[in-house]
Order: structure tokens, then C-alpha cells, then sequence
């Protein structure tokens, strides 16, 4: 049964709750977004500014089903991403 007043399902226990939900950043490391460290990927034939804005510190990023994919010759599907460079 779900608690309206709540993102997650109610669990009988806590431990249970937490074990399964567990700490979604394990493993990331906080690194701050700029011009030199991350580069948008986007279907080959639009600009970056079709797929992408930053406004007042948000990220925004789209992708539309009939977009061509990152590459002439690629087999993926339609995606727009931030490649993050270490």
C-alpha cells in the first residue's frame, strides 16, 4: 500500500525500506559543470542550442522520437546527453 504523503511505497520496516532503496549517489563524485569539463551529445544534424539551454542554473536538455541519432552512421536511438569529462 502506498502513503500519499510520501515519494516511496510503505514498508512493514525500515531496514527493509532502506536496504532496498540504498544511497542513490554510492559511487559519484560532486563535480561542477563548465564549459571545459562536459559536452552535449545531440542529434548530428541541429545545433546544440535545438537540444540544449542553460537558464538561471538549470540544465535543460530534450529529445524528440523523430530525432536523427549522435552520428550519421549510428545505430542508437534519438538521445540528447552530457558527456561529463573527469
Amino acid at each position: 500500500m502506498t502513503n500519499m504523503n510520501s515519494k516511496f511505497p510503505s514498508f512493514s520496516s525500515d531496514a527493509l525500506a532502506s536496504s532496498w532503496l540504498g544511497d542513490s549517489t554510492n559511487g559519484f563524485i560532486e563535480q561542477r559543470l563548465n564549459s571545459s569539463n562536459f559536452h552535449i551529445q545531440k542529434p548530428y544534424n541541429l545545433p546544440v542550442c535545438d537540444r540544449y539551454s542553460f537558464e538561471n542554473g538549470v540544465h535543460k536538455l530534450w529529445v524528440y522520437s523523430t530525432d536523427e541519432p549522435l552520428s550519421r552512421n549510428s545505430p542508437t536511438k534519438p538521445r540528447t546527453e552530457i558527456l561529463i569529462r573527469r
